[in-house]
């Protein structure tokens, strides 16, 4: 696999950006880095491989594999949509660039309608969930939670916590604000006060195993253990393309998402003292599954336990060896 300065110099200059926007976590979400890919890939089809099948295939396919072996190891997601999007055009019998070009695009474009399909589902049976809930919490961003939070009633109230680690709150307040509802936006050290005055919280996921444990960001684990010490139910929205299935097999390869905050503590620190402080950590934790009261995905709303046969379902349409 290239390393990600070599994966970089084959994109132009403005894919370079997008690049630059998932290794710097500007944009967050895996749905919306699966987003940033396809502009990526779409990029080197209409630049410099264009028709020479070889440079198309090694251009897409070196950064499909950079992808997949980087974010793809800690969000299945991203794993199983560059699969998806791309297993029909480099099939062997594939030998010409245009036909290679013509199903990538193709492939992309049924993706994104598959995937927005899906996720339409599943913030209807979110929205449905809430039937009884006067306020919910939403904590750290999703663009599949910034969606279930744009269909809510106006006046379900949403408290934000302001994620520290990534800044992941501030992105939900436009689609929070939008129809005019009553919106808290407060730090994410505020969390157990405020959801004493919630009905439930709601969180997306990078990954999901079979068994419902949950992998997000940093503070979700927080407000999974606050959630069981007031006792207000817990759900994760995620389609089911965000499944892992390697842990039914045994294989657990998800690993810590190392991250230096200096990014974001740099401005608090005083630069005499900036070389004799360490601010390395971690960026992604595990959830358990009897933490979280259910699983909201394009099938319903499904309890950790009951999640194991859709997965199983899920994983042989993808052609997973189980």
């Amino acid at each position: 696999m290239r390393d990600k300065t070599e994966v970089r110099t084959l994109l132009a200059e403005d894919a370079a950006e997008l690049f630059d926007d998932i290794d710097q976590s500007r944009v967050l979400g895996a749905n919306a880095q699966i987003g940033l890919m396809q502009r990526m890939m779409k990029s080197l089809v209409e630049h410099d491989g264009r028709g020479d099948l070889g440079v198309l295939r090694e251009r897409v396919g070196a950064l499909v594999e950079y992808y997949r072996g980087t974010r793809g190891q800690n969000s299945r997601a991203i794993y199983n949509a560059l699969g998806l999007m791309t297993v029909r055009a480099f099939a062997d019998d594939v030998t010409d660039a245009g036909e290679f070009e013509r199903i990538l695009l193709e492939d992309i474009e049924a993706f994104q309608g598959s995937n927005a399909a899906a996720v339409r589902q599943l913030v209807g049976f979110a929205v449905n969930t809430c039937a009884a809930f006067s306020r919910v919490m939403c904590f750290d961003y999703s663009s599949t939670v910034d969606a279930f939070i744009r269909a809510l009633p106006p006046d379900v109230e949403v408290s934000i916590p302001e994620s520290r680690a990534l800044n992941g709150g501030t992105p939900f307040l436009a689609g929070a604000t939008a129809q005019g509802r009553h919106v808290r936006f407060i730090p994410d050290t505020c969390m157990l006060d405020e959801l004493r005055t919630c009905d439930a919280a709601f969180i997306g996921a990078e990954t999901v195993y079979a068994d419902g444990t949950t992998f997000n960001t940093i503070g979700s684990d927080i407000l999974a253990v606050l959630c069981r010490h007031l006792n207000k139910p817990l759900y994760v929205l995620t389609p089911l393309l965000k499944l892992d299935l390697r842990a039914v097999r045994g294989t657990r390869r998800l690993r810590p998402m190392e991250f230096d905050y200096r990014r974001r503590l740099g401005d608090v620190i005083d630069p005499e003292l900036a070389e004799s402080v360490d601010c390395k950590g971690i960026k992604l934790v595990s959830i358990p599954g009897h933490q979280i009261d259910a699983v909201i995905c394009e099938r319903g709303v499904i309890p950790p336990a009951g999640l194991f046969p859709l997965a199983l379902e899920y994983g042989r349409a993808l052609g997973e060896e189980i």
